[in-house]
Formats: structure tokens, sequence, C-alpha cells
């Protein structure tokens, strides 16, 4: 039975991969936030300020940690409210379709939250201290 299961586990892992890279692969609109020009592999990028272009998704991510670009994704709120709804309208024993990459993209997208709420979070500390010292030092000076 073990075996089953790891055979199982794997043929489940290579499917996954297989829809990760291609969905990595899929072609994402952007806009640069600076002038830009590079070449990797066959992909030549030359971007002023402003422009909007599509590059493939793996790409994206690289330069919006980079700080080079903005992703103009749809909203993939949007996209969860679009299945969830399907789900509701069908039939009682039915089951509806989801796209085959919709865990994927929707794990991308948490972790792509997981950053804003870490950059969030550190504004607050940020903040937070400097308000502090703030204080000390006004009440230092008044006390």
């Amino acid at each position: 039975m073990n075996t089953i299961y790891r055979s199982h586990r794997h043929k489940i892992g290579t499917t996954q991969d297989a829809y990760r890279f291609g969905y990595l692969m899929q072609d994402v609109r952007v806009t640069y936030k600076h002038d830009i020009k590079m070449t990797i592999g066959d992909i030549l990028i030359d971007a002023k300020e402003g422009d909007i272009s599509s590059i493939p998704r793996w790409l994206a991510k690289t330069l919006v940690e980079e700080g080079t670009i903005e992703i103009q994704d749809y909203d993939i709120s949007a996209y969860i409210s679009r299945a969830l709804n399907r789900e509701r309208i069908a039939r009682p024993h039915d089951l509806s379709g989801i796209d085959p990459d919709f865990y994927i993209r929707v794990h991308d997208y948490l972790e792509g939250l997981k950053e804003k709420e870490r950059e969030e979070r550190e504004l607050y500390l940020l903040i937070h201290n400097y308000s502090l010292e703030f204080k000390h030092k006004v009440l230092k000076k008044f006390g």
C-alpha cells in the first residue's frame, strides 16, 4: 500500500509541476517602472519608463522582485469569485470545472500577499518606532 501511495503521489507531483511550468511560461502584461534594456536567451527587452508589454511570468516575477516592473495581471479575487459562482449554480450532484492551474494561480497570489504584508508590517514598525522616539524626545524636553 505504501508503494502505491508513493507512486500516486509522484504522479500527482509530476502533473502539478507540468501545470506550474505552463503557468510560469504564460505571458503577462507588465508596466516598466524605469528604462531597461536586457537580453535573456531569445527574450529582448528594450523598454522605457511607463511602457507596457507582455513577457513570460517567470521573468516578470524576477523583475518585480528587483523593482523594475509592475505586473498588470487581472484581479485574482474576481477569478476565484467566478469559480465559486460556477460551483454555486451547478446542479446539486455536479461539480463545476476549474482551470487545471487554478490552485497554482491561487498559491502564487497568496505568496504575493505574504510579501506585501511583510512590507506593510515593516512600514508599520518603522513608523511606530519613530513615533516612540519622537514621543520620548518631547517628554524629555518638557519633563
